[in-house]
C-alpha cells in the first residue's frame, strides 16, 4: 500500500484490521499487517510516503507481488500535493516489477468537503494515461464508505490470480 503522506494508509490499514479508526503519526519506514477476508489471506505493507520516499516504493515490489494499493487524497486542495501524487503514481505504475500486479487506487477521505468525485480523480490524476490496468475506488478511512468494497475487490481479484496460476488449494 503506497501514497503520498496524510493519504490514510495506515488509518486503512488498521480500520481493516481490527475495524477501530487510530489516530496515527506519519509512518517511519513501514507496517506490515495480514488482513482475513472472504477467504482469502491478504499482507498488507504500508510504506512511507513522506519527502521524496516515493523514489522508493518500487524496491519494496516484486514480481510476485500479486496486488498493490496506491491511496490518494481525493479532498487535497495543494495543486502542487495533487501534481506530486500524480506524479508519485504514475512512476509507480511504470515499474516493470508491476507488470503482473492487479492495482486498486483507492480516493480516500472522500467524505470531507472539496472531495473529488471519481471522475475528477481520473482527470486531476491523468488516469487515462496509465498503460497498466487500474481499478478507482473512492473511499474514507473515518466513515467506512469503500472501504469495504476494495478489500472485497481486492481479494476477488486475488483469488482469482491464485486459481489461474494452479495454487489454489
Amino acid at each position: 500500500m503506497v501514497g503520498l503522506d496524510n493519504a490514510g494508509k495506515t488509518t486503512i490499514l488498521y480500520k481493516w484490521k481490527t475495524g477501530e479508526v487510530y489516530k496515527t503519526v506519519p509512518t517511519i519506514g513501514f507496517n506490515v499487517e495480514t488482513i482475513y477476508h472472504k477467504g482469502v489471506a491478504v499482507t498488507i505493507w504500508d510504506i512511507n510516503g513522506q519527502g521524496e520516499f516515493y523514489k522508493l516504493w518500487d524496491q519494496y515490489i516484486d514480481n510476485d507481488s500479486p496486488g498493490v494499493i496506491f491511496v490518494l487524497n481525493s479532498a487535497e486542495i495543494n495543486p502542487d500535493l495533487i501534481a506530486k501524487s500524480s506524479k508519485a503514481l504514475h512512476q509507480f505504475m511504470n515499474s516493470e516489477a508491476l507488470k503482473e500486479s492487479v492495482v486498486l487506487i483507492m480516493a480516500n477521505k472522500s467524505d470531507l468537503s472539496g472531495a473529488r468525485s471519481k471522475d475528477e480523480v481520473v482527470e486531476k490524476w491523468k488516469l487515462k494515461e496509465l498503460k497498466h490496468p487500474w481499478r478507482i475506488q473512492c473511499t474514507s478511512a473515518a466513515t467506512e464508505d469503500g472501504l469495504e468494497e476494495s478489500l472485497d475487490w481486492l481479494a476477488d481479484q486475488l483469488t482469482q490470480k491464485q486459481a489461474s496460476s494452479g495454487y489454489l488449494c
